[in-house]
């Protein structure tokens, strides 16, 4: 099984992309994508993926690297994606508390190695080496809170600690999937099984 761990990091909230990495859990590591150049070889890395995990990679990694409006989910990653934090928040998705380093700290420890709003200028500055350091720690971050859900079953959000499986379910992949996108073809129960 082909499984990956997805962070992106933009010029701006809206985008675009800046650089990405990825990293593969069952094998070759970390891998540093650079954007534009990198986007096509990106894009083909996580469609041949059979699983994209990531924080809040539905409605904000995907549709950027794909050059589609936030939260509009490309079809192919209806029933590949394990977005961490759209399944953790549940019906409370709008709660405060669910950003990856607070999630990080209740759950393991451990925080993110810095602040996302300095990453938009980084990428402007060419400061390349801290950017992929910063889109690194949040990689590394979600692949450990990924590892510890695998091992215990929970993730502690704002109100305590939340039961879910390491990855969706198909049901519940279904419904989650088709919960925050604006409009896709929703995948048959026959799809998501195969």
């Amino acid at each position: 099984m082909k499984h990956l761990i997805l962070d992106t990091e933009t010029y701006g909230l809206d985008g675009p992309i800046s650089c990405a990495v990825t990293y593969d859990v069952g094998g070759r590591g970390f891998r540093l994508w650079l954007a534009p150049r990198d986007i096509p070889a990106l894009q083909h890395e996580l469609e041949s993926a059979d699983w994209v995990t990531g924080w809040n990679l539905s409605t904000f990694d995907l549709p950027l690297i794909y050059g589609m409006a936030k939260n509009y989910t490309h079809p192919k990653f209806d029933h590949t994606t394990n977005d961490l934090l759209w399944r953790a928040r549940g019906a409370n998705r709008y709660q405060k508390g669910w950003k990856l380093g607070d999630v990080g700290h209740r759950t393991i420890g451990k925080g993110k190695n810095g602040d996302g709003a300095s990453a938009p200028a980084m990428a402007t500055d060419g400061d390349w080496g801290a950017l992929f350091t910063y889109c690194l720690g949040d990689v590394i971050l979600t692949l450990e809170l990924f590892q510890f859900l695998q091992r215990y079953g929970y993730l502690v959000g704002p109100a305590g600690p939340v039961r879910l499986s390491a990855f969706p379910t198909p049901l519940e992949s279904e419904a989650d999937q088709t919960s925050h996108r604006t409009s896709a073809p929703r995948a048959s129960s026959s799809q998501i099984l195969s």
